[in-house]
């Protein structure tokens, strides 16, 4: 079985939310609307003061905000992907995840990205840094071209320790003898699976959970 390191993609991977910065780079491409960019943010805003944190609000939003890619060309929409991510999203990265990532590698570690955002951004970051397995929000597509519709399984919360759960023998992972890092508190699941969990730049819920249960805290600051 192999050790796997499960890491968390916004605020723990890359500073900030990257689904608003690719939401960001869309719009200046023309890409969605103005008032698809400002209701987003007023989602955003209110995600991050707590409002809206529970997994139907997150399904919600999830389907009526990509309803918007229906009929985009996924090729098209990858190559969109990979050039926000150098120019936006790589220089966000945190140093000390990098250098985190690259000594479980040596290790034997098997890096795993795992986020509430959509696969196509997952994958973009997880081929920018050299890591294969992404597991996040899937999109349907037919033919090459999205249908606007999100699959049903959110990866968000209690759904990512379901998924990681449903998985771990078909990939043949040892959560045993493995790592998660994450910043938010809806991810304490996902922290109990493994033997080794760490929370990065948590919040205020995540801070008392982690010296509750003597999970280490790691503020992480330094981007590329």
């Amino acid at each position: 079985m192999k050790p796997v390191v499960f890491f968390d993609i916004d605020n723990t991977l890359v500073k900030g939310n990257t689904q608003r910065i690719m939401i960001f780079n869309l719009f200046k491409r023309k890409k969605v609307s103005f008032w698809f960019l400002f209701s987003n943010a007023l989602w955003l805003i209110g995600y991050k003061l707590g409002f809206n944190n529970k997994i139907e609000d997150v399904a919600k939003q999830t389907r009526k905000a990509y309803q918007i890619i229906k009929g985009w060309k996924v090729n098209d929409f990858a190559n969109i992907l990979d050039e926000i991510f150098q120019s936006d999203i790589k220089p966000r990265i945190f140093k000390e995840a990098l250098q985190i990532i690259e000594k479980h590698k040596q290790e034997g570690y098997e890096i795993v990205l795992v986020s509430g955002t959509i696969d196509p951004l997952a994958e973009s970051i997880g081929k920018g840094l050299g890591i294969k397995t992404c597991l996040a929000n899937r999109l349907y597509e037919e033919n090459g071209i999205y249908t606007g519709e999100v699959e049903n399984r959110f990866v968000y919360g209690q759904g990512k320790a379901d998924l990681i759960t449903k998985i771990t023998r078909e990939y043949d992972w040892d959560l045993n003898n493995s790592y998660a890092y994450t910043d938010h508190y809806t991810d304490s699941p996902l922290l109990s699976l493994v033997s080794n969990p760490r929370a990065v730049n948590p919040d205020k819920k995540l801070i008392a959970e982690a010296k509750l249960r003597h999970w280490p805290i790691l503020i992480w600051k330094t981007t590329k």
